[in-house]
């Protein structure tokens, strides 16, 4: 794989949930995908923000990553085209764009940089045989009002930093 190519990668890492009572009934958490997947399928375990917005993690493509148990190396296995809302986890090189501070406890926050990262010629790579994952599934209710903004505020300024990529990546015939 050239350099370059290397360099303009953000490798994205699916991330999941793992139900409270997993832990309560002192089942061990998932060592590797197979543990996880085994997990999954008794449902112990769910793609992250599945039940608050699916759309958020879709590109991610867990069903795809499921299925993908050729081997244990930990390879890309596909890379999806951005698009919004999408925000994954992902890991890549320290010069990437870093986060846009307008963005602060909005709705936008990481959609922002995910866009900007793509905009600026960075490309995305789904892993396989890695993941993260946090305690609890999140339903709507357990979201906190007071410190996402999803109101018109949020959206203007997300409408305000798409004219602002426009014209620092005018080059570019990327969209997001």
């Amino acid at each position: 794989m050239p350099n370059e190519m290397f360099n303009r990668t953000l490798y994205v890492i699916p991330a999941f949930e793992i139900h409270t009572d997993t832990i309560k009934r002192s089942i061990l958490l998932p060592q590797n995908k197979r543990e996880l997947i085994l997990l999954w399928n008794d449902e112990h375990i769910q793609p992250f923000q599945n039940d608050v917005c699916s759309s958020c993690q879709f590109l991610t493509n867990y069903k795809a990553w499921k299925q993908e148990t050729k081997n244990d190396e930990i390879l890309p296995i596909f890379r999806p085209h951005y698009s919004q809302p999408w925000k994954p986890y992902y890991v890549g090189p320290k010069d990437v764009p870093p986060f846009d501070s307008r963005f602060k406890a909005h709705a936008h926050a990481r959609i922002s940089q995910c866009c900007e990262s793509f905009m600026a010629g960075y490309d995305y790579a789904v892993l396989n045989n890695v993941y993260l994952y946090r305690l609890g599934f999140l339903d709507k209710s357990q979201l906190p009002n007071t410190k996402l903004i999803e109101d018109d505020t949020s959206l203007l300024l997300f409408q305000q930093f798409q004219e602002d990529l426009l014209k620092r990546y005018s080059n570019t015939t990327r969209r997001c």
